[in-house]
């Protein structure tokens, strides 16, 4: 993952704790993704919405952001794998998903050990 772009984003959210602030540092969630070469119909309209990607911290939290979410057509957020926080190193805790503008932290996910992308048809039943 450091071989990608690096991007930093400055955060503010609400936790247990209070009000955190925190400048992170990584690649981001989609230069991630696009190595994994999500299949997208471009025939069909708008087909990202119809994908999500789950990312599951090592203590087996985790959370879900809008493929779409991550697109220019729609929201464009610039949504970090980060690799640093606050000028240090995440690399024994493992990279954090962390998604800028959500007022809580419940979307920032601690060391994250798998991104995985499905398909929102896959879990709907067709019969």
């Amino acid at each position: 993952m450091r071989s990608l772009p690096q991007h930093t984003v400055r955060v503010r959210y609400q936790s247990s704790r209070g009000t955190e602030k925190h400048t992170l540092t990584g690649p981001l969630l989609g230069d991630v993704l696009a190595l994994t070469k999500p299949r997208l119909d471009a025939g069909t309209k708008n087909d990202q919405l119809r994908f999500f990607v789950a990312a599951t911290g090592s203590d087996g939290y985790r959370a879900i952001v809008s493929l779409a979410e991550l697109g220019p057509a729609f929201s464009g957020k610039k949504v970090p794998l980060a690799v640093s926080q606050d000028g240090t190193g995440l690399d024994a805790q493992g990279s954090r998903l962390v998604v800028p503008g959500d007022v809580k932290g419940g979307r920032y996910v601690s060391g994250v050990v798998h991104p995985h992308v499905g398909d929102v048809d896959a879990l709907v039943d067709r019969g």
